[in-house]
C-alpha cells in the first residue's frame, strides 16, 4: 500500500549533512559510524545512508541483519555492522552481504567460531564489553578468555572493541565516569596485543560524544544527535544540531460545536463555549500517540492551537478559536511555521518519552518527502 498523501514527513538532508560535518570536525581524526536501525530512525534509512556515505561516512551500523539486506539491494557498499543478535539460520546472509557482527557472549563466539570453519571464511567480528550497560556483552572483569580466543581463533578477525554508555546524557554522573574509566583500561590493555594494526575501539554515542572528552577513540556511533535531537535538555550543546524532520498535514474538515460537546472518543474534551474545531487528517496508526490529545499543540498559521480529545486512528481535533482558515490549510505537529516553533523534544516531553519514540514511531503510512539544498 502507497503511504498517504495528505500526511507528510519532510525529511531535510542537508541538515543531516550539516550535523555529520560538525561530528566530523568534533571529533577529528575519530570517525562517525552512521547508525541507520529502525528505518534511520524514522528518516527513510536509504536517503539517508546515501547521503551519509557522500559525506564520507564509511561504517554504517543497524539493528538486524534484515535492515543490512536493504542497504546492500540499494547498492550501498561500505561496511555494515549488526549491532543485534545473529542467529545461526543467518549466517549465510552474513557472508552473502560481508558483514561485520558482535560477539557479545560464549555463545556467539562457539557458534561463530563453528560458522567460519564450516565456511572456510573469516568472520570479522566486534568484541562487544559490557562496562555497566547492563545489556549486552561479556563483563569488563571477565572478558579476556573471549578476547585470547578470537586472537587465536583462524576464523575470526578482531575488527573492533566495543562497549555502551548507558547515562551518556547526564555527563557529571558518577557512574558515566566510572565506564569511561573502564573502558580505558581495556583500550590500554587490548591495544598492547596489536602494536601495528589495533582493531576499531569504540565507545561514544550521541550523548557521549557532545557531553565528554577523550571518548572518541577510533570512532564514535551516532544516532539521535546525527538526526538533529539533542540527547540532553539539561546540558548545552558544544554546536547546534539541526532537526531533520517536519511532520505535517491538512485541515480535512471544519466544524462548529455548542458548548459542552464532547469531543472525540471517550469524550475526554467539552467546548467551554462555541467552538470551532478542525478535523486534521492523521492519527495514531500514523505515529500521533493517542495520548497526544488534550496535550498536543499543532500550528496553524503560525500559530499555536490545542489537539483536543483523543486522537484517532485516522484524524484528530483542533481547537482553533476564532482563527479564520480553509479547508487544506498547512498543520505542523513537528517543526516551524512562521516564527513558531515544535522540535520533536517537545512533543516527545509531553508524551513522557524519549525523541527516538517520536520519530521512530512515524509509520509507514506516512509519506516521505527529502529536500537537500546543500
Amino acid at each position: 500500500m502507497p503511504p498517504r498523501s495528505d500526511v507528510v514527513a519532510e525529511i531535510r538532508l542537508d541538515a543531516l549533512r550539516k550535523n555529520v560535518r560538525a561530528f566530523q570536525s568534533h571529533i577529528h581524526p575519530a570517525k562517525v559510524i552512521g547508525v541507520v536501525k529502525a528505518n534511520a530512525y524514522g528518516h527513510g534509512v536509504i536517503p539517508v545512508s546515501m547521503a551519509l556515505r557522500e559525506e564520507g561516512v564509511s561504517r554504517l551500523a543497524v539493528a538486524v541483519v534484515e535492515e543490512a539486506w536493504e542497504l546492500r539491494d540499494a547498492g550501498i557498499t561500505v561496511p555494515i555492522l549488526i549491532l543485534g543478535k545473529i542467529w545461526r539460520n543467518q549466517i549465510p546472509d552474513v557472508f552473502d552481504l560481508d558483514l561485520q557482527i558482535i560477539v557479545a557472549s560464549n555463545d556467539d563466539l562457539t557458534r561463530l567460531s563453528e560458522a567460519a570453519r564450516d565456511y572456510k571464511e573469516t568472520l570479522r567480528v566486534h568484541l562487544k564489553i559490557d562496562t555497566g550497560m547492563g545489556r549486552l556483552g561479556f563483563f569488563y572483569t571477565d572478558y579476556e578468555p573471549a578476547l585470547n580466543q578470537i586472537i587465536d581463533d583462524p576464523g575470526l578477525e578482531l575488527t573492533g572493541v566495543m562497549s555502551h554508555l548507558s547515562t551518556a546524557d547526564t555527563p557529571e554522573s558518577e557512574h558515566t565516569q566510572t565506564q569511561v574509566e573502564r573502558f580505558g583500561q581495556i583500550h590500554r590493555h587490548i591495544s598492547s596485543f596489536f602494536p601495528n594494526n589495533p582493531p576499531l575501539f569504540h565507545l561514544g554515542n550521541s550523548a557521549g560524544t557532545l557531553y565528554l572528552k577523550n571518548i572518541a577513540y577510533d570512532g564514535v556511533r551516532l544516532g539521535l544527535a546525527m538526526y538533529g535531537m539533542t540527547p540532553a535538555t539539561s546540558v548545552e550543546d558544544p554546536f547546534p544540531l539541526r532537526q531533520m524532520m517536519q511532520l505535517k498535514t491538512r485541515v480535512a474538515y471544519i466544524k462548529k460545536f455548542p458548548p459542552a460537546y464532547p469531543i472525540g472518543y471517550g469524550a475526554t474534551y467539552r467546548t467551554s463555549e462555541d467552538s470551532v474545531i478542525a478535523v486534521c487528517s492523521g492519527g495514531y496508526e500514523d505515529g500521533i500517540p493517542r495520548r497526544y490529545g488534550n496535550t498536543g499543540e499543532v500550528l496553524i498559521h503560525g500559530k499555536r492551537f490545542p489537539i483536543v480529545g483523543n486522537v484517532s486512528m485516522d484524524t484528530f481535533m483542533v481547537d482553533v478559536r476564532d482563527e479564520r482558515l480553509d479547508v487544506g490549510d498547512e498543520v505542523v505537529l513537528l517543526g516551524t511555521q512562521g516564527d513558531e516553533n515544535i522540535p520533536i523534544a517537545e512533543m516527545a516531553a509531553k508524551l513522557g518519552v524519549i525523541p527516538y519514540e517520536v520519530t521512530c514511531g512515524i509509520s509507514a503510512r506516512v509519506a516521505r518527502s527529502y529536500t537537500d539544498q546543500d
